[in-house]
């Protein structure tokens, strides 16, 4: 069973989120955070396997992620994100994020991108991977 927090300050989006880790037979909503302060508490007090945030309502990801990662390093980071860029992505990795999810990704492929990142520790979708290795070939 994979452990799972939800950090997200949007009632409705935390509600999703419990929705489809219900409906999941090998993952386990264990906590839920409204603010990074909560989301760490919860990591450090509840040793889950992977922790989901939406930046996309105002958590403030990187910070998040390095404390978190500090807290408990053996927390995965799924970051959720309307829009990447190889700036962004970079700091996000050196932060500690081990996987970058669209926001408009739907449940068939937010469940396989927590277990690819429980699993390997990371995950990449393939249009993120493709901005990636665009970016890099501009400045190359």
């Amino acid at each position: 069973m994979i452990s799972v927090i939800v950090a997200d300050s949007c009632s409705e989006s935390r509600q999703q989120f419990r929705l489809l880790l219900e409906a999941t037979d090998d993952l386990q909503l264990v906590g839920q955070a409204t603010s990074p302060t909560e989301a760490i508490s919860l990591t450090r007090r509840l040793n889950p396997d992977v922790i989901i945030i939406n930046n996309s309502y105002g958590m403030n990801d990187i910070t998040t992620t390095y404390r978190i990662r500090k807290a408990n390093a053996e927390t995965r980071v799924l970051l959720i994100t309307e829009d990447i860029t190889r700036d962004s992505m970079i700091s996000g990795l050196k932060a500690g994020v081990g996987a970058f999810v669209e926001e408009e990704t739907s449940a068939d492929r937010l469940v396989p991108a927590i277990r690819a990142l429980h699993e390997t520790g990371c995950y990449l979708p393939p249009s993120f991977a493709t901005t990636f290795m665009l970016e890099y070939m501009k400045v190359v």
